[in-house]
């Protein structure tokens, strides 16, 4: 990952495309996801995450870290959030626990900091 990092080799979506497709084929998941991660593919960088056992065991630990990270960019965490609520089923799923504490300790926070964040502002019918 450092090695790509450094060069920036997918600028270009079809090529990026075409990178992610080799690398699930050969099963480096972390590796694609990091790719989408960093052109703010969230919702495809937890697909990738979500593939295989080792990796969903710290999806919810990937999450939290990622909010963090991307907090002083208000944009990108409700792209993350709303990524994030879109795989609900999956995450619950997973670990239904850890899921109930992921929303309420880190996307109910982010959501009261955000007034943009996903389901923010909208009155329950």
């Amino acid at each position: 990952i450092g090695v790509l990092a450094a060069a920036d080799p997918f600028p270009e979506k079809p090529q990026r495309d075409a990178f992610v497709a080799r690398a699930t084929q050969q099963g480096f998941f972390v590796v694609a996801s990091w790719v989408h991660e960093q052109h703010s593919e969230h919702g495809q960088a937890l697909d990738c995450r979500l593939q295989v056992t080792e990796l969903q065991e710290g999806v919810f630990e990937y999450i939290i870290t990622r909010l963090a990270e991307l907090h002083d960019s208000p944009d990108e965490v409700a792209k993350l959030v709303e990524a994030t609520l879109l795989r609900l089923p999956r995450l619950v799923d997973i670990d239904a626990g850890r899921c109930a504490g992921l929303l309420c300790e880190q996307i109910a926070g982010v959501a009261c900091e955000s007034p943009s964040a996903p389901g923010v502002g909208h009155a329950a019918v």
